[in-house]
């Protein structure tokens, strides 16, 4: 069998007999939601993502993929997730409970992979 390492994760490809998949098609079912915010009758989430290509920053309109950024670390991906909710939050936004950014010292770590 062929994995790919991302971190400490371990994500799997395929077999050596030639089904491999493309590494890049190769996706963690983990997401981790890190806020929602409610704004004029539609509810913005953001998702932090990881997989065999790096991390990703994923925002949700209604549950529908609205925006993604890929990002070199959890740091800069957690400062990019930030970001968009500040602007939600000028924008008029309240924070939906139910997020587990309400979870005091949520991580990645913590998360079930």
């Amino acid at each position: 069998m062929l994995f790919i390492r991302c971190g400490t994760a371990h994500f799997f490809v395929g077999t050596i007999d030639g089904r491999a998949r493309d590494p890049k098609a190769v996706k963690s079912s983990l997401e981790l939601e890190l806020w929602r915010v409610s704004n004029h009758g539609r509810t913005i989430s953001c998702e932090l993502r990881s997989d065999a290509n790096g991390w990703d920053v994923l925002s949700r309109e209604n549950g529908e993929p609205l925006f993604s950024r890929r990002c070199e670390s959890e740091d800069q991906a957690r400062y990019s997730a930030n970001g968009m909710k500040q602007d939600e939050m000028k924008a008029g936004g309240i924070e939906v409970s139910g997020s587990r950014s309400h979870q005091a010292g949520v991580t990645w770590a913590d998360a079930d992979v």
